[in-house]
């Protein structure tokens, strides 16, 4: 039997950290994805000979995904009148369930912490992907946005998973290991079906030739 993974926490803290650990989940494994398959030359040279395109639309895909999803697990807790699902609003649901204020202090200060750290993808969110702020995409007035190396994603997501990992740890006990599963199938075995329809492929051609 599978167990849940919030364990002991109440109801109403469980309704948001559920969603918010699924979601974090989901980045890094779209993070690894990409980075197991922009990472390894042999795999980008293939792709460029036969399937640029889709190379572009697979990075392009990739890095919205984790940019924007990393923006909206930031937001504030409310958006106008509807509450949003982030670590924000689930910290406020916390600390109505939580008489600890060490423990609350603790939490807000680990996303003050991501929030800073992750100023830059917010920064494409909202003035890129989420909208098109006109000076900074043409580059008027001496705006730019941010470079951002992929250290910088990787420590993004490691800290949004230690925060999730603290709460978990709070509600079930220090020693609780919060799950987090692996996917099944990467980059690795994609190219590998890959390459092996086109070596089959390029068998065919040479099997044609006079």
């Amino acid at each position: 039997m599978s167990v849940h993974p919030a364990g002991k926490m109440p109801t109403d803290v469980a309704l948001e950290w559920c969603p918010i650990w699924s979601t974090v989940c989901d980045l890094h494994w779209v993070w690894k994805f990409h980075s197991d398959l922009f990472g390894n030359p042999a795999h980008v040279a293939l792709m460029l000979d036969i399937l640029p395109g889709p190379l572009a639309i697979i990075r392009r895909g990739a890095l919205l995904s984790v940019t924007m999803g990393i923006g909206r697990l930031l937001d504030g807790p409310e958006f106008g009148p509807r509450a949003n699902l982030s670590f924000a609003r689930l910290l406020k649901t916390i600390e109505s369930r939580c008489p600890h204020e060490q423990v609350n202090v603790r939490l807000a200060t680990m996303l003050d912490n991501t929030k800073v750290h992750c100023q830059p993808f917010t920064t494409w969110r909202n003035r890129r992907f989420g909208h098109a702020d006109r000076e900074m995409v043409l580059c008027n007035g001496g705006e730019r946005f941010p470079d951002v190396e992929q250290a910088a994603f990787e420590t993004a997501l490691a800290m949004l998973r230690d925060l999730l990992s603290e709460i978990h740890g709070h509600f079930n006990g220090p020693g609780a290991i919060m799950p987090f599963p692996e996917r099944i199938g990467d980059a690795d075995a994609l190219m590998g079906y890959i390459r092996a329809g086109h070596d089959v492929r390029q068998a065919e051609v040479a099997s044609q030739l006079p």
